[in-house]
């Protein structure tokens, strides 16, 4: 297997990791999304507290060695404290987390439309399919980063909708790719046995 070969399988790999994700996220959000969104907030508002935690530990038993491990006591503090927030605010984090999903979905977007030139420009005979697909996508990432939700749990539904036709866009962008280069690899071997066909009969 050539170097560009085991690019094109790790670049594919990591496209259906990132739809696996997106449908197995989206999927739980809109069955359980009271529930997913509390233990997000205890786990990463706990990880912050310990991170906290282990910085202002690190500055105790470091601070006679250098006045520099200062910064690290301000930084554990401030972290501890944003877990703290994330674990009792939940009713604030709720309203911003779909504006950084929505954030996420509007990136994700971009990355699928510039795909969908790719194979545009390699004559793919479904492009516009996947173009379509990225700017539906586009679309509802900026309803979720700029209309407000009167309930939480329906902006988490509609977050979880959203990541279903985001990871239903990576498995068609997925094969989409996997066959263009398929393709692609096919017409470079035939236009080479051409070559050298031709250089035979000379």
């Amino acid at each position: 297997m050539t170097q560009l070969e085991k690019f094109f399988k790790n670049l594919k790999a990591s496209f259906f990791a990132s739809a696996a994700i997106y449908l197995v996220i989206g999927a739980l959000l809109m069955i359980f999304p009271e529930q997913i969104a509390k233990v997000a907030c205890y786990l990463f508002g706990g990880l912050f507290v310990l991170a906290g935690i282990y910085l202002i530990i690190k500055f105790f038993s470091c601070r006679s060695v250098s006045s520099l491990f200062s910064i690290t006591l301000v930084s554990g503090i401030i972290i501890a404290a944003i877990g703290i927030f994330l674990m009792f605010k939940q009713d604030v984090v709720y309203s911003i987390i779909p504006f950084i999903f929505g954030i996420v979905a509007i990136i994700d977007g971009l990355v699928n439309i510039q795909r969908a030139v790719m194979l545009a420009r390699n004559h793919f005979p479904m492009w516009w399919l996947s173009l379509l697909f990225a700017v539906v996508a586009i679309i509802l990432g900026l309803i979720m980063a700029i209309r407000p939700f009167e309930s939480a749990m329906f902006a988490f539904r509609f977050i979880g909708i959203c990541f279903v036709f985001n990871g239903v866009m990576d498995m068609w962008g997925t094969y989409s790719f996997n066959k263009f280069v398929k393709d692609t690899k096919d017409d470079y071997v035939i236009e080479a046995k051409t070559e050298e066909k031709n250089g035979e009969d000379k």
